[in-house]
């Protein structure tokens, strides 16, 4: 079912989000709107971390499988 665009549905665990290990704050998971089963997560990168290109981890209740690259111009 695709998700309404006037609504949100969190997950119901807070996931946790850490840019080259530094904690990211303000992490939230949520269906996507207008999408059926994809989720999107949103975080603000850690303002101490100077341009580059560095690991992404993230969780929602379980480890990662896989370690996606975030690159941060600021």
């Amino acid at each position: 079912m695709i998700v309404p665009a006037d609504q949100t549905y969190y997950t119901t665990t807070v996931p946790t989000v850490e840019v080259n290990l530094v904690n990211a704050p303000g992490a939230l998971a949520a269906l996507a709107p207008g999408f059926a089963g994809l989720y999107q997560l949103s975080f603000q990168v850690p303002a101490s971390l100077p341009n580059g290109t560095y690991q992404l981890f993230a969780t929602v209740g379980s480890p990662a499988a896989n370690v996606p690259m975030l690159t941060v111009q600021q």
